[in-house]
Order: C-alpha cells, then sequence, then structure tokens
C-alpha cells in the first residue's frame, strides 16, 4: 500500500443506511451520536462528525474539536426518543445517526458536557437511525485492530474472513422526527 492510498478517507457508510437511500456522496451529512454516560437522571450524548474509512474499510473518527458532549435529562431522552420506537430503555453505547442543526454544534460552552436545557427533539433536525448495532460491532473490530495485523485478502479468503455483500443488509431502525420530552404522550 502506498501513503497515499492510506490517506484516502471516504464517510463510513453502513449497510443498514444504505438500505434507506444513503450513500457515500451524502451520508458525511450526518452526525454520529453515542450515548457515553449515564449517572442517576443525567446523560450525556456525544455528538461528532460523521466518521469516515479507510481502503481497508477501518473506520476512523476525526481527532479534532468536532466532538460535542451534552449532558440531558434521561427521562426526557428515553420519552423523546426511545418511547413507542425502541423496546429498550437508553443505555450506555447506543449509537445514532441523525442531522444535528449547526447551531448545535457552535454553541460554545465552558462546560465539556453542558446541560441541555431544551427539548431534546432540537438536538436532530429530522430522522434519527439507530445504529447500536453496526456501530458496537465496529468498535470492536476497531479495538481488535488496535492488537491484530492486517491480513491479506488471500489469506482472510482462506480463513472465511472475507467479507460478504451487504446487499440485502436490514435497514437501520429510524424514527422520522424525535417527540415531546414530557409524559403527555
Amino acid at each position: 500500500m502506498t501513503a497515499s492510498s492510506a490517506q484516502v478517507r471516504r464517510p463510513w457508510l453502513p449497510a443498514a443506511l444504505r438500505a434507506h437511500g444513503w450513500s457515500q456522496s451524502d451520508v458525511g451529512t450526518l452526525s454520529y451520536l453515542v450515548l457515553d454516560e449515564i449517572v442517576g437522571s443525567s446523560a450525556t450524548m456525544l455528538l461528532s462528525a460523521w466518521p469516515w474509512a479507510d481502503l481497508q474499510g477501518r473506520v476512523r473518527f476525526a481527532v479534532d474539536d468536532s466532538t460535542r458532549g451534552v449532558t440531558v435529562d434521561v427521562h426526557a431522552l428515553e420519552h423523546a426518543l426511545y418511547r413507542g420506537w425502541l423496546e429498550r430503555p437508553p443505555r450506555i453505547g447506543d449509537v445514532f445517526a441523525a442531522v444535528v442543526p449547526q447551531a448545535v454544534h457552535d454553541v460554545q460552552e465552558p462546560d465539556e458536557a453542558p446541560q441541555w436545557d431544551r427539548p431534546i427533539a432540537d438536538l436532530v433536525d429530522g430522522p434519527v437511525y439507530d445504529l447500536t448495532r453496526e456501530g458496537r460491532t465496529v468498535a470492536a473490530l476497531a479495538d481488535s485492530a488496535l492488537v491484530s495485523p492486517v491480513l491479506p485478502a488471500v489469506e482472510a479468503s482462506r480463513l472465511g474472513l472475507a467479507g460478504r455483500q451487504d446487499v440485502d443488509a436490514p435497514r437501520a431502525p429510524r424514527r422520522d422526527s424525535v417527540g415531546p420530552d414530557g409524559d403527555d404522550d
């Protein structure tokens, strides 16, 4: 591999988003949201630029100031985002894809993860996709890649690790809009 081919970056396009019609040219407009921490009634959501993949398909995240955290009320998060859509309560490591308004990214706060006092729906603009399954898989692969060598394609194929076509991948669960934060639904 040449030095220039190692630098090639393309937005990560999970098969579950491709099944919704997202393409390599527009998936980078999404933000990557991770439920990073739950302490008592507070949850920290990390909002970051969309990750990219290199030529080998390894997913990488920007190492800059593009990630920002917000602290939200976990019950408001559950009511606004999870209820009526996901069959689970909020849990650490949940991953979502959504368009986050630029105004949210632009807010400069002295805290690492300031309290979000506005409705949860103001954090996203439009549909939200649950990518928890893919996000956890990619995280596990990235962790393994830190201590494993890259296998030549012939060796990977011999071991049954050459991958498979994901043309029939299931669509990521999608919620068209985030609901109100309260119990009055």
